[in-house]
């Protein structure tokens, strides 16, 4: 994906970052005017279903609820590496 461009969409106040190739759609990040509406749920649903068949990854999440969605929607992301 090196060189690929980072797309924006909004939805209903939430902000996605995001770089989509024939394969693999990675998100950069998720923010939301209205946290607790699950707008931002919303969103990943609309961006799932119009990349239908890709992989979907992410940056690290930044917050327990930004993983609680991640892992809703099977998006993988990389994890604390332990000792």
């Amino acid at each position: 994906m090196d060189g690929t461009k980072v797309t924006s969409a909004i939805h209903k106040g939430v902000l996605i970052d995001f770089i989509a190739d024939r394969s693999i759609v990675h998100i950069v990040t998720i923010e939301s005017n209205h946290p607790g509406r699950g707008e931002a749920q919303e969103a990943l649903h609309l961006l799932k279903k119009k990349y239908r068949g890709r992989r979907f990854t992410a940056t690290i999440p930044l917050n327990p609820v930004a993983k609680h969605i991640l892992d809703k929607f099977r998006i993988s992301y990389p994890r604390e590496r332990t000792r």
